[in-house]
């Protein structure tokens, strides 16, 4: 029998959305964020270590906080880099500045395979991250027409959208970019069987089967994976595979200790390490010893 979403939402494994406390930005008075731990941001490489690193997420208000992971900025940076997304199961509303050209509003799709984003040193981006299965409640179409592409935002809200930009580009500081962004977020009911279907897969770390879950929806293999396309954009099979793969990262970023992949593997729910190593092949573009080397080569070791 499934739990209760709210009860689910609020507790399954989520890699990070309560990194950095909700007092900042929503409440009067935070402290500064703090800078981010390896185990979040490692699927948006950037620095994540450093005190100045230029990608941050904050944790939403409690009122968005059951359809929400996180909203989160990108500074600009002094010279060109590039920016490195792995699969996360999530959908994203991603506002782009720049001095070089006009502001953007997009919608970021769910993503079965890496990216690598060139960032030119003059752009700054701020974004919100809704959680699996939630983004339906805010976006009048179906997640699969988004899987591994990029909308304008206004082709799904119009004038809304177009508002919307006026005064994210209007905006003072990043952290008022993300006020903003709040502020218009407000979730409609939605059918909820696939949220409570998402919130067990997150609850079992992507180790379920699909055969528990077509019991638990009560509906077909067939018919459940039309329910999920249309609310993650993803498949059941694909979304359990990548919260896996979340689940693997974040047991492998312990600080100063090597990961012994063979265990790994097993305690993440993969049948063997070279069960693991494709999977990262897939959603890494590389191998796990490679991943790691790459995030040594990036940043120096964390502290505490």
């Amino acid at each position: 029998m499934i739990k209760p979403v709210a009860l689910l939402i609020a507790s399954v494994f989520t890699l990070g959305a309560n990194i950095i406390p909700t007092c900042p930005p929503f409440c009067a008075g935070g402290k500064p964020p703090k800078s981010l731990p390896a185990r979040r941001v490692a699927l948006h490489l950037n620095l994540p270590h450093l005190p100045a690193s230029p990608y941050r997420e904050f944790a939403p208000p409690p009122r968005l906080a059951a359809h929400i992971e996180c909203f989160w900025t990108l500074a600009a940076s002094p010279t060109q880099h590039t920016h490195r997304v792995l699969p996360d199961g999530c959908i994203d509303i991603v506002f782009t500045a720049s001095s070089l050209a006009p502001p953007r509003l997009h919608v970021a799709g769910p993503m079965t395979r890496p990216h690598h984003f060139l960032v030119p040193s003059s752009q700054s981006s701020a974004g919100v991250r809704f959680r699996p299965a939630m983004s339906h409640a805010f976006f009048p179409l179906p997640a699969s027409r988004l899987t591994n592409e990029a909308l304008p935002l206004e082709d799904i809200w119009g004038v809304r959208a177009r508002n919307l930009l006026s005064r994210l580009a209007d905006a003072e500081n990043p952290l008022e970019t993300v006020r903003e962004l709040a502020r218009e977020l407000h979730p409609q009911p939605r059918p909820r069987t696939v949220e409570l279907l998402t919130a067990t897969i997150l609850a079992h770390r992507g180790s379920i089967t699909l055969h528990r879950l077509t019991k638990d929806a009560g509906v077909s293999a067939r018919h459940l994976r039309r329910l999920f396309l249309d609310s993650t954009g993803l498949t059941p099979k694909q979304l359990c595979r990548i919260v896996r793969f979340r689940h693997a990262i974040e047991k492998s970023l312990h600080p100063r200790q090597c990961p012994d992949w063979a265990r790994l593997a097993l305690d993440c729910g993969y049948y063997d390490q070279a069960h693991l190593i494709r999977d990262f092949q897939v959603f890494a573009g590389t191998s796990p010893h490679a991943f790691m080397a790459d995030l040594s080569n990036r940043q120096p070791a964390p502290t505490r």
